[in-house]
C-alpha cells in the first residue's frame, strides 16, 4: 500500500467518482453499515464491505470531514485564480454550481465581495443551485439581475452523471455496465422549471447521457408548450455529450434554449468513449449536427474537468483530436468545426444567451473594452497549431489586466 497510514482520496476528472483508500473511509464513517446517502453510490464487494469507490454524491461523505476554508482563503484564492483566467485570455466566465448547491451562497457572497471592494475582473454569471428554486422565486430574484459585472445566471439541476463513471443515463446499456443512473427524478426537474420559467428564473440542466439528453428536451418542450415564460434569458442544457437523431429533430423546434459543449472535454473522452459505447460513439459531442438545428450553442471548459485555456477548445472542436494530435484525421472527422464556429461559441453566442450581447461578445463600437491580442492568427495557421497559441495581452473594461513577460 502506497499510503496505508495515510487518508487518501483522488477525485476523478470530471467529479463523479472518487476513490478512497481504508483509512480516508475510516475518518468518513463509510463501513459495511452505511447507507448509500441520496444520489450517491457506495460501491462494494460481494460481502457488502465499501471497496473504496464512491460514485455521484457520495463522495461528499469524504468531502465534508475535511477543514473548511476560511471566506477570506477563499477570496484569496479566487483572486489568484482571475489572473490566470486573464493570462489565458478570458474576461468573463460561466460559474456554475455542483450538486448538492452546498457552495452556492458562499459563491455568490465571495462574488459580491470582490465586486464591492473594486477587485473584480471578470464579468460573471453565477448560476444558483437547483436545491433553492423556491427560495429564489420567494426572494424575487430573476435570471439577469444585476450589472456588466456580476449577474444572476441560471439555477442549475443533474439529470445524470458522467460516462467515465458509467453514471450518465443511457438508452442502451454500456458495453462493461449498466444504463447509468438518473440523478434528480425527471418529474422533479420538470416541476422546478415549471415554477421557475413563471418566475423569470432560467434553468440549466446537466444531461450527459442520450437518455437524459431526450428526457431533459421533453421537459423543455413541455414548458415552452406551457408559454408562460417571463424569463429574459434562455433556459440551457449543459453538455447534451450524447444526442441521439431524434433529439436533433427536437432541438430544432425549441424556440427559449440554449446548448452548452465542452469541445476539450472530448479531447479526453475519445479513448474512453470508444471502450464504453463503441460504435454508438458516433452519437458524442455532435457539435456540427447541434450547430446545424439552429438551436445557440456555446462552448466552455467544465473546468476543473478540462482545461479552461479557451485555445484548447478550440482547437478541439476543429480538429476533433487529442492534445497529441491524434487520431491524424480526428475522431468522427465529420462534426468538426470551422475556426470561425468555434470562436463564436466561445465569444458572441455566451454572450448573447447570457443577457450580454449588447455589452460584450464581439469587438464593436459602444461594446465594453474586453479583448485579447495573440502571438499567432488563429484564422489563418494549421488548425493543429492552434492550442500552442498564447496570449499577449488581455484588457478588461479598457485596462491591461495581463501583460506577457
Amino acid at each position: 500500500m502506497a499510503a496505508p497510514d495515510n487518508p487518501v482520496c483522488i477525485w476523478r476528472c470530471d467529479l463523479h467518482l472518487a476513490v478512497a483508500n481504508s483509512r480516508a473511509l475510516s475518518l468518513a464513517g463509510i463501513d459495511s453499515t452505511t447507507p448509500d446517502p441520496p444520489d450517491g453510490v457506495i460501491v462494494r464487494d460481494g460481502t457488502g464491505i465499501p471497496t473504496g469507490v464512491l460514485k455521484e454524491m457520495a463522495p461528499n461523505l469524504i468531502r465534508n470531514v475535511l477543514p473548511a476554508l476560511t471566506f477570506e482563503n477563499l477570496l484569496e484564492n479566487m483572486e489568484k485564480a482571475m489572473a490566470k483566467a486573464h493570462a489565458l485570455g478570458l474576461t468573463g466566465i460561466h460559474d456554475i454550481r455542483l450538486m448538492g448547491g452546498e457552495e452556492g451562497a458562499v459563491a455568490l457572497q465571495a462574488w459580491q465581495s470582490l465586486h464591492a471592494a473594486g477587485k473584480l475582473t471578470l464579468r460573471c454569471h453565477v448560476a444558483l443551485p437547483g436545491e433553492m428554486t423556491r427560495q429564489a422565486i420567494d426572494l424575487g430574484l430573476c435570471s439577469g439581475f444585476g450589472d456588466d459585472m456580476l449577474r444572476i445566471g441560471h439555477l442549475k439541476f443533474f439529470s445524470d452523471g458522467g460516462m467515465g463513471a458509467r453514471t450518465a443515463w443511457m438508452t442502451e446499456p454500456y458495453l462493461d455496465a449498466a444504463y447509468g443512473m438518473p440523478l434528480t427524478p425527471i418529474q422533479e426537474i420538470e416541476q422546478a422549471v415549471v415554477q421557475a420559467d413563471r418566475a423569470g428564473l432560467s434553468c440549466m440542466v446537466h444531461a450527459v447521457g442520450d437518455r437524459a439528453v431526450h428526457e431533459v428536451l421533453s421537459v423543455f418542450a413541455e414548458v415552452e408548450a406551457l408559454n408562460q415564460s417571463t424569463c429574459r434569458i434562455p433556459h440551457r442544457m449543459e453538455h447534451a455529450q450524447m444526442i441521439l437523431p431524434r433529439d436533433l429533430e427536437t432541438l430544432k423546434r425549441l424556440k427559449n434554449l440554449a446548448i452548452s459543449c465542452q469541445p476539450n472535454n472530448m479531447s479526453l473522452d475519445i479513448s474512453m468513449i470508444n471502450q464504453c459505447v463503441g460504435k454508438r460513439g458516433k452519437y458524442a459531442y455532435n457539435f456540427k449536427n447541434i450547430l446545424e438545428t439552429g438551436i445557440p450553442t456555446m462552448f466552455s471548459s467544465d473546468a476543473p474537468v478540462a482545461d479552461p485555456n479557451p485555445f484548447a477548445g478550440i482547437f478541439s472542436a476543429v480538429t476533433r483530436r487529442r492534445m497529441d494530435h491524434t487520431p491524424d484525421t480526428g475522431w468522427y472527422p465529420d462534426q468538426c468545426l470551422t475556426v470561425d464556429q468555434a470562436v463564436q461559441g466561445y465569444t458572441l453566442t455566451p454572450a448573447a444567451t447570457s443577457g450580454m450581447g449588447d455589452v460584450t461578445g464581439s469587438l464593436i463600437v459602444g461594446k465594453k473594452a474586453d479583448l485579447i491580442v495573440t502571438d499567432r492568427n488563429i484564422f489563418s495557421i494549421d488548425p493543429k497549431d492552434i492550442a500552442a497559441t498564447r496570449v499577449v495581452l488581455t484588457l478588461f473594461n479598457g485596462k491591461i489586466v495581463y501583460e506577457r513577460p
